[in-house]
């Protein structure tokens, strides 16, 4: 039976962290520095994965390749959801005369690439089941009192994995309270903290990057986006930190109890 490790590289946390960070990187170097299309840094941040998740956290090959597929189903279920959706939409726009006016926009709009979505949602199921997740937020909640500051981070790093701060609050929401009361910080500030920081994140995940540019003229673009916008989600990020630092240790009679 498979036992997550939090610490499989020379029993250290932090050097599991570097090593458990690397897919991130690579999706984030192979869109913003090299710029590739967002499907093969997604592609590539995956297949990094499953090589990390199998040589270094001792995951075994068939847990490792079904925790990625069952990602892919997952964010399959949204895609039934939106063509159902899609179908009732069409008899409206046939039955209204405005289905020709509609199908122009499709062309013009609509996401040419699907696979983006369902390797990043395979990363993030990756990263969940295989405990680099955990590892992460692990080593993150171990910096003492500072960690106000970068609970902030643990929700960045888990909505640029899923692209949805809900999915953020699911991946690392507990591990916020459960530190806070370790730390004697407040849990619900720690928690929110963790869904604001999803969002500073959102401007860089790959899926939802790859859906704004679908509405421009940036289509195949992604990674001209993300290396602008990588510095001010970072920036942003860093304020945000620096307020809940603020309200935890300066005002903390405005949290609420």
């Amino acid at each position: 039976m498979f036992h997550q490790l939090l610490a499989p590289v020379a029993g250290s946390l932090f050097l599991s962290f570097v090593v458990g960070f690397i897919p991130i990187l690579v999706v984030l170097i192979l869109l913003g520095v090299v710029r590739l299309p967002a499907w093969q840094a997604a592609l590539a941040g995956l297949i990094t994965g499953l090589i990390i998740a199998i040589a270094v956290w001792q995951m075994p090959v068939s847990l490792a390749a079904s925790s990625a597929l069952n990602g892919v189903a997952f964010a399959l279920f949204p895609v039934m959801w939106i063509v159902w959706n899609a179908m009732w939409l069409y008899n409206v726009a046939v039955r209204s005369g405005k289905f020709e006016l509609f199908r122009r926009w499709m062309v013009y709009n609509v996401p040419p690439d699907r696979r983006i979505l369902l390797l990043i949602i395979g990363l993030a199921f990756l990263f969940n089941y295989s405990g680099m997740s955990y590892t992460l937020g692990l080593a993150i909640s171990k910096v003492g009192a500072i960690f106000p500051f970068f609970s902030v981070f643990l929700g960045w790093i888990a909505c640029f994995l899923s692209g949805s701060d809900t999915s953020s609050n699911a991946l690392f929401g507990n591990l916020q309270v459960v530190a806070a009361r370790q730390l004697n910080l407040s849990p619900i500030l720690m928690a929110a903290s963790n869904s604001s920081g999803a969002v500073m994140s959102k401007m860089i995940s790959p899926q939802n990057v790859t859906t704004g540019v679908s509405t421009s003229n940036l289509v195949g673009k992604e990674g001209l986006v993300i290396r602008r916008t990588f510095i001010h989600s970072v920036v942003l990020a860093c304020l945000l930190g620096l307020l809940v630092m603020a309200q935890q240790y300066l005002f903390p009679g405005i949290i609420p109890h």
